[in-house]
C-alpha cells in the first residue's frame, strides 16, 4: 500500500520506490505534472505550483484578481446603501422640477396655469423623469462592481441628470405653449 503524505495540507500518494515515482493528487484524480516526479523533488513546493485546495476540506481561499490592491474584494456590490442614497436625492431632484416648471410656467406661460390637459402631460412627464431617474443607482452599482467609481461621480450624474431633465421640461413646456400661439 502506498504511503500517504501531506504538501501544504494536500493529501498526496507516492506510489512506487523508484527515482522516478508516480505523484498522484488523488483529490484531483489526475497526476500532477504528467505523473512522474523525483522523490527529491515529490513534496517540494515549486515541484507543483498549480496544485488548487482541497476540494474536500472545510477551508476556503480567496483569490483576489489584483493583488496591490489592500482593498477586500467581493463578488457582489450591496446596492442597499446606493438605493438609499439615491431615494434621499431624488426628493430634492422632484422638488427641484417642480420649482421649475411652476417657475417657467408662472413666468412666461401663465394662460397655462387653468389648462388640464397641460397638467396631464407634466405629470406624464414627471412619471418618465422618475423611471429614468432608476437609471442613475444602476450605473453607480455598476461602476462600484467595476471598481471604476468616484464618491465624486455620484453628484456629477446627479447634476448631469436634473440638468438635462430640466432642459427636457422646458422644452416640452414650450413646445405645448407654441401650440397656443
Amino acid at each position: 500500500m502506498p504511503a500517504v503524505k501531506t504538501w501544504n495540507n494536500y493529501p498526496l500518494q507516492l506510489s512506487g520506490g523508484s527515482a522516478a515515482s508516480t505523484f498522484r493528487n488523488p483529490t484531483c484524480r489526475q497526476s500532477m505534472n504528467g505523473g512522474i516526479l523525483s522523490q527529491k523533488h515529490a513534496l517540494s513546493e515549486d515541484a507543483i505550483p498549480y496544485v488548487t485546495n482541497n476540494p474536500y476540506s472545510n477551508e476556503v481561499s480567496k483569490v483576489d484578481a489584483f493583488p496591490d490592491s489592500s482593498e477586500e474584494r467581493s463578488p457582489t456590490v450591496d446596492f442597499a446603501p446606493i438605493l438609499r442614497r439615491w431615494e434621499r436625492l431624488r426628493i430634492v431632484y422632484n422638488v427641484t422640477l417642480i420649482g421649475i416648471v411652476l417657475a417657467f410656467t408662472l413666468l412666461a406661460f401663465p394662460f397655462l396655469i387653468g389648462s388640464v390637459p397641460f397638467w396631464v402631460r407634466v405629470i406624464f412627464g414627471a412619471i418618465i423623469a422618475n423611471t429614468c431617474y432608476f437609471i442613475a443607482p444602476a450605473i453607480e452599482g455598476y461602476g462600484r462592481q467595476f471598481r471604476v467609481w468616484n464618491s465624486a461621480f455620484s453628484i456629477l450624474l446627479f447634476l448631469a441628470g436634473l440638468a438635462f431633465t430640466s432642459l427636457l421640461a422646458i422644452l416640452c413646456i414650450l413646445s405645448y405653449a407654441d401650440m397656443f400661439q
